[in-house]
């Protein structure tokens, strides 16, 4: 069959080759390099006598480990593992313990602007450390891209013809190097350029409400525009790559977990492609359990023509 047709691959791909890509073992990646201190601060950058400014990584990861465990922890209980949802939980980190309300300023300052100050300097320093969050991450994924040796999946592998375009979410090269396929588009960016990587949710900012409890807390809209991942942005400068979908017969999905955030590309996918086209959800990735939520979503998005494959036949 003269089939031309997109595969979209998530995270349940790279986990089907052996890649220890769950948000867990970030979790014990970041772990691993902490103080392992329960009591954390914001950490500050430290100066070398070269002038350049830099953290102590221990502290660094003690905070962000910390930090990012408690938003995780308190909106999705302590056994999530998705990416997806460690995604969202970029939205609901809480600073609050660190930061001088109106009334904590008002009762222990006689200058109020001291502690406008106080926070200023703690949520700048909170941003600071969250850009280097993505270093973090870049090399977690580059450690865990090191996989052991995994051979192509055969039933896979005859999807893979000249015909085929591949919409990569993951940051890895798994299927450029276990299957020797080159027609990748990488929408959140990939291992070989760190800054690249796109991570992110997409919750608003609260800036204004937080700002009148917490006077000089600036720097926690940064952080949140910093991890708003702004999917209209990158569909509209992928504009020409989906509008090259409009003569696609099948889309084939494979370990791609349709979260909120992500929702918008296959949105544009549906819009490009005919109504002829046919969806299929794979059956045997670690997502295989959550095929019917998937079709409903799909459904929603104006997609009737749903299958399912099973890949490892």
């Amino acid at each position: 069959m003269n089939d031309s047709r997109l595969i979209i691959i998530g995270n349940g791909f790279d986990l089907s080759h052996n890649l220890n890509t769950k948000y867990q073992s970030f979790k014990k990646f970041l772990y691993n390099k902490s103080s392992k201190d329960e009591t954390f601060f914001v950490p500050e950058q430290i100066e070398d006598p070269y002038g350049e400014n830099f953290y102590d990584e221990s502290e660094l990861c003690n905070f962000l480990f910390n930090i990012l465990d408690e938003a995780n922890r308190q909106q999705y209980g302590k056994g999530n593992s998705e990416w997806s949802h460690f995604e969202d939980s970029l939205g609901s980190l809480d600073f609050t313990g660190f930061l001088h309300s109106y009334s904590d300023i008002m009762k222990n300052y006689k200058n109020e602007w001291y502690g406008e100050h106080e926070n200023e300097d703690t949520t700048c320093d909170a941003r600071n450390a969250f850009i280097e969050l993505r270093r973090e991450m870049y090399e977690w994924i580059k450690s865990a891209s090191l996989h052991k040796k995994c051979s192509p999946q055969k039933e896979f592998q005859k999807l893979l013809t000249p015909r085929t375009t591949v919409l990569n979410f993951n940051y890895s090269y798994t299927i450029e190097k276990i299957y020797n396929f080159k027609n990748v588009i990488h929408i959140h960016g990939n291992i070989y350029n760190k800054d690249s990587i796109i991570i992110g949710h997409q919750k608003k900012s609260t800036i204004e409400e937080t700002d009148l409890i917490f006077p000089g807390a600036f720097g926690i809209s940064e952080i949140n525009e910093f991890f708003t991942k702004n999917t209209d942005e990158i569909i509209k400068k992928n504009e020409k790559y989906f509008h090259s979908l409009s003569k696609i017969n099948s889309v084939y999905v494979y370990g791609f977990s349709f979260a909120a955030v992500d929702i918008p590309y296959i949105s544009k996918i549906i819009s490009e492609t005919s109504n002829q086209t046919r969806w299929f959800l794979d059956a045997n990735s670690i997502e295989r359990e959550n095929i019917l939520k998937y079709a409903e979503i799909l459904h929603k998005n104006n997609c009737k023509n749903i299958s399912v494959w099973n890949n490892l036949i």
